[in-house]
């Protein structure tokens, strides 16, 4: 649901047990709304980066034994392997 949407029908449901959304309020709410939808499409993308990041490090062919980090480990233990 769009920040828009949730704010028109909180709106609706309080406007039909006769209660007045203050102008405040809906918009602080229509702000937080917006805000978790930037937050879930930044997460997403966020996601979509780690994900293409571990495809690409999956064609380097050095593997750190400790810890899996690509493609420079901070522990620098690495072991070459023939993929």
């Amino acid at each position: 649901m769009r920040s828009a949407e949730l704010v028109a029908a909180v709106r609706d449901v309080l406007a039909a047990a006769g209660l007045p959304l203050q102008p405040d309020v809906g918009a602080l709410m229509g702000r937080v709304a917006a805000l978790q939808e930037q937050l879930a499409a930044a997460s997403s993308k966020a996601q979509e980066v780690r994900n293409k990041r571990a495809k690409s490090c999956l064609k380097c062919h050095f593997v750190c034994t400790q810890c899996t980090e690509w493609p420079v480990c901070s522990s620098q233990v690495l072991v070459y392997s023939a993929n």
